[in-house]
């Protein structure tokens, strides 16, 4: 078992009473409920840790074209984070875990993003 939390999450090989809500018949609150790191507990995170690069990210996810476009200088921190979120589901990955370290979004706002693209007709729900 791991011991390590990190700022994108709780890996699941941690102890259970960190992030299970039930084990072996028990239930308790978690620390990080699903894994999530809620926005309570990033504080304990540096700033450059919990917001990564937008354009190192993109390069990352193989978007080289996007992070190089010049599209992040203008759009402002809500639009980085849509093509962000847009740019990892069309890499087909949908994560909580993998939105949330990318972004440096807690659950709810990424959620609340997803849900705007569903809206906007950007992406479907089984993108």
């Amino acid at each position: 078992m791991t011991t390590m939390v990190f700022e994108h999450g709780c890996q699941n090989n941690a102890p259970a009473i960190l992030w299970a809500e039930k084990y072996r018949h028990k239930y308790w609150k978690p620390l990080f409920p699903n894994r999530v790191v809620l926005t309570d507990e990033t504080s304990v995170f540096l700033w450059e840790v919990l917001k990564p690069d937008a354009a190192k990210s993109l390069i990352n996810i193989g978007q080289t074209k996007l992070a190089t476009s010049g599209a992040l200088l203008r759009r402002g921190e809500m639009g980085i984070n849509i093509l962000l979120i847009l740019a990892l589901v069309a890499q087909g990955h949908r994560k909580r875990s993998t939105l949330s370290y990318t972004t440096g979004l807690n659950v709810t706002m990424y959620s609340r993003i997803i849900e705007k693209c569903i809206s906007w007709e950007l992406i479907t729900r089984s993108s």
